[in-house]
This record gives structure tokens, sequence and C-alpha cells, in this order.
């Protein structure tokens, strides 16, 4: 006579795999998430600076800053002697046309000239809130900060 399996056993065997599966989501899926979080924030931070960079240049050669980074970006790309600053700004992984928007929600930067225009403060123009993901997973979208006269906000 064959061993004969308990009915219950292949329900038992499925809750196990099921809850493996789960298990591994748990740990893989949040983690992804918060990669996603600190990248964006680090090329969100990297291209901010590179803006602020690229507004040194700008007033080097203007004595005032800019608010509007398509005339910023327009000065740059016509301007031929490839300078340092472009060059600090293609090492940052920035191409000029990737400059206009915050990685995380696509917002365009947010350019504040001082009434003298010898002064700019350069903000991410997101708002703190969560996107739900899978039912049980958020994601925070933050505000990653903002350079003022080149003091940048996060190195404090």
């Amino acid at each position: 006579m064959a061993n004969q399996k308990a009915k219950g056993s292949i329900i038992l065997e499925i809750l196990i795999v099921v809850f493996f599966v789960f298990l591994v989501l748990s740990l893989y899926i949040p983690k992804k998430l918060w990669d996603e979080e600190d990248k964006e924030r680090e090329l969100c931070r990297n291209r901010m600076t590179a803006i602020w960079r690229l507004e040194q240049e700008y007033i080097r050669k203007n004595q005032v800053y800019t608010d509007t980074l398509d005339y910023l970006i327009n000065f740059i790309k016509q301007d031929t002697t490839k300078s340092q600053v472009m060059i600090d700004t293609l090492l940052f992984n920035n191409p000029p046309d990737s400059l206009h928007n915050c990685p995380s929600t696509g917002l365009p930067y947010i350019l504040k000239l001082r009434e003298d225009k010898l002064g700019i403060k350069i903000e991410c123009p997101n708002e703190d809130y969560t996107i739900r993901y899978y039912l049980f997973f958020t994601k925070k979208i933050e505000n990653h900060g903002s350079i003022t006269d080149g003091e940048k906000s996060w190195s404090k």
C-alpha cells in the first residue's frame, strides 16, 4: 500500500509558496523605492548645483543673475568658449536640457531673484507627500532643498 498524502498538504504547500513570495516582495519593494528616492534626491541636488554654477557664469558675463532657466541654458549653449562651468555641468551628468525639472515629479525648478538681481535662490519645486504602490507600499516625494546665493540648504 502506497503512502497517501494528507488532503490538506497541497493547500499548505501552496500557502507556504505564496507567503514566501510575499516575504521576498515585502523586502525587495521597499528597498527599491528607498533606493529610487535616494537617487532622485541626489540627482535633483546635482541639477540645482549645476544651475548655480551656470548662474555664476552668467553673472560673471552680465553682472546680474537671470531667473529664466531657458534663457540661462540658451546663453550657455551659445557660449562657444566651452567654459569650465559647462564642463562641470556635463560632469554632473546633467546635459543642459535636463536641468529644467526635478527628477521626482518633473516639476520645473524655481529661480527667485533678489530685487537688485545680485542674489538668487534656486529651489526644488516639490511639496512633501507620498505615493502608494502595490496597495501596501509608499514612496516619499520630498522637497530636496534649495541653494541661496551659493549656500546649500542640505549642507547644514
